[in-house]
């Protein structure tokens, strides 16, 4: 057992939470249940100036009067460098754990206000940031140019499997040079705005009435400021990943095309290759995630259609 799990045994034990109350895990933290209504989230890393930046970010989007909840930290404990820290408990379930109770018209109006949410964060005023991660994580990069964070944060990324990706994927080096070129020619002009990026089905709560309560995880490893593009990809090619979701992803791609032009089709695919860049370093984590990049980053018809 490492020094993890160890500390999180610890602080269940201090906190007299049982297994069973487990709302859920991901590659940052897991989740508990606590009381009626609070969490308890234990974070597999982060230290205290990254959790201040976090919860500052948190208020900032807590008074930008969204619709919905968002996620804000009560209160910040540590034992033995492990931190776990006390939110308030949102109403309603993930949705993946709820959505098969839903009539298919009830399915369609989630979905769609799941696409919608998204008109609500890029309201909270990101002005004074610089492109890139707001929170101070150990892998923070910012820039004055758009292009220059996504750029840099692939480079970072890919580092960490270079060798595999030089394996799995046909080419990667010179394609790796022309998503850095199209970055430069087709991100100019971008405005600052706050992108959640991890946006996904998962991470939005349904109530039984098949209303969406709250947005879950903007992060410091992923919530950035910048395209609000990169969301709506993430919004509809992350359906992919559930077989209870894939069916939506043409109704949403309409919608993004009734909302933002036909243009946003272009960025749909660009932001697709620089999720599979960025979520490379999956092959440490979540090969079936690993697998999903190198499949995208050896598409060939993808590569001709974002060159054109």
């Amino acid at each position: 057992m490492g020094n993890f799990d160890k500390n999180k045994n610890h602080i269940l034990r201090k906190l007299e939470i049982n297994d069973d109350e487990l709302l859920g895990k991901g590659v940052e933290s897991y989740v508990y249940a606590y009381g009626k209504n609070q969490v308890v989230r234990i974070l597999k890393q982060g230290d205290l100036n990254y959790l201040e930046s976090l919860r500052k970010l948190q208020i900032l989007i807590s008074k930008s009067n969204l619709s919905v909840k968002t996620p804000l930290i009560t209160k910040i404990e540590e034992i033995n460098g492990t931190f776990y820290i006390f939110e308030e408990r949102f109403s309603g379930k993930n949705l993946s754990k709820i959505f098969d109770k839903f009539s298919d018209n009830q399915k369609e109006k989630i979905m769609l206000s799941y696409f919608d949410l998204l008109g609500d964060v890029i309201k909270v005023n990101v002005k004074e940031f610089d492109f890139g991660q707001i929170g101070l994580t150990k892998d923070k990069i910012s820039s004055n140019r758009w292009s220059d964070f996504v750029c840099k944060k692939v480079k970072q990324k890919t580092d960490q499997v270079i060798s595999q990706l030089g394996k799995d994927v046909e080419d990667f080096r010179g394609r790796l040079d022309l998503f850095n070129n199209l970055a430069t020619t087709k991100l100019r002009g971008v405005d600052k705005k706050l992108v959640h990026g991890d946006y996904f089905y998962d991470n939005i709560m349904v109530n039984e009435r098949a209303e969406i309560t709250g947005i879950l995880d903007f992060s410091g490893w992923t919530t950035v400021v910048g395209d609000f593009r990169l969301d709506i990809c993430g919004s509809i090619i992350f359906l992919e990943h559930s077989q209870l979701f894939i069916e939506f992803q043409k109704l949403l791609t309409e919608r993004a095309k009734d909302r933002y032009g036909n243009g946003i089709e272009y960025y749909i695919d660009f932001y697709r290759l620089y999720y599979s860049l960025f979520l490379s370093d999956s092959f440490l984590y979540l090969k079936p995630l690993y697998d999903w990049c190198v499949k995208n980053l050896n598409n060939g018809e993808l590569w001709k259609r974002v060159q054109r």
